[in-house]
């Protein structure tokens, strides 16, 4: 007999428990709305989702987002947006390289 990994003790207190897994595997291009639904309304969606992040999942409904959303929150995870104002104390310039202004950037560059 192959023994299962234990849940995670957020699972125990998830709104789907118990719920069909197939409504939160729509497939491509499905309905995902009513998993969705669930996910609204659930006491543990924030665990489920730093889960799904961090597990790696690639299919399904998890914490409430679909796999492509998951997929942009990962990217924002690992890499953090670039800033939007130059990163020089007391300059707002917009960034240019390395998150400076083309001012600040040319100095970095001659020191």
């Amino acid at each position: 007999m192959i023994a299962l990994p234990e849940r995670p003790n957020w699972q125990q207190a998830a709104a789907c428990r118990g719920v069909d897994p197939d409504l939160f595997y729509p497939g491509r291009g499905g309905d995902t709305a009513a998993a969705k639904a669930i996910c609204a309304v659930c006491p543990v969606v924030a665990e489920c989702l730093q889960y799904a992040i961090q597990a790696g999942e690639r299919l399904g409904i998890w914490g409430g987002q679909s796999e492509r959303q998951r997929r942009q929150a990962r990217r924002h995870f690992i890499r953090p947006p670039r800033p939007t104002v130059c990163t020089f104390a007391g300059c707002t310039n917009k960034p240019y390289a390395a998150g400076r202004c083309r001012r600040h950037h040319r100095e970095q560059e001659r020191a």
